[in-house]
């Protein structure tokens, strides 16, 4: 979900996410971008810059199913609702 709002470097996931170790986003990546759901940009800078973005496939999972998932669960995150 993180990446619903445009591409971003890997160390902008983990601090986005937070509570992460360094090696969680790296290996989720790798395994988002073998389902094709992200795609990794290299852009040719000094140092190099890398950011990672959704497909077109990865927005329709995170617009359909993953966001029908989200709208579900929130009320429950949010705890019952305050009364009497």
């Amino acid at each position: 979900m993180a990446l619903r709002t445009g591409d971003r470097r890997r160390r902008d996931l983990r601090s986005v996410i937070g509570g992460i170790s360094d090696k969680a986003p790296t290996d989720a990546l790798r395994r988002l971008q073998d389902a094709g759901l992200v795609h990794r940009t290299t852009h040719a800078e000094a140092p190099p810059r890398v950011e990672y973005g959704l497909t077109a496939r990865g927005g329709h999972f995170v617009a359909g199913p993953l966001g029908a998932l989200g709208a579900w669960v929130a009320p429950e995150v949010a705890g019952p609702p305050a009364g009497p």
